[in-house]
């Protein structure tokens, strides 16, 4: 059968599979480096400054992976702690994509929510 022709669509490639440059290997980083970096590679249309619909279907997608995942660990299935692991990954970077298109710091509001909930459980949690 002949092949279909498929257009050319923008796509996000998981950082997973990205490789960085030796610079930004060789120092720690913190959520808010890593969204002035991941903004530079992400690849799709912007439609709606106030609407990041990329990013919230590619995490989506990609907690959907992870639960596919984790479901079938549960049942018996050898998956690797560590592929989870690399859809974790995935889940941060759509997080740190669609903050980005917002205009906002995922770090700044990764601690406050972090502080909200010790105050809640002080028992439970420490403050950053």
């Amino acid at each position: 059968p002949a092949r279909r022709h498929r257009a050319s669509v923008p796509r996000v490639v998981p950082r997973s599979v990205r490789t960085y440059p030796l610079p930004l290997q060789e120092r720690p980083l913190n959520l808010d480096d890593y969204q002035s970096e991941a903004k530079k590679l992400a690849r799709y249309p912007i439609i709606d400054k106030e609407i990041p619909i990329y990013p919230a279907l590619g995490l989506c997608g990609e907690a959907g992976e992870f639960a596919n995942m984790a479901k079938k660990r549960k049942k018996g299935k050898d998956i690797p702690i560590k592929e989870l692991g690399k859809e974790l990954a995935d889940i941060v970077m759509y997080c740190d994509l669609a903050a980005a298109s917002l205009g906002i710091s995922l770090e700044e509001y990764v601690i406050k929510k972090f502080n909200e909930v010790s105050k809640r459980h002080p028992k439970s949690h420490r403050r950053l």
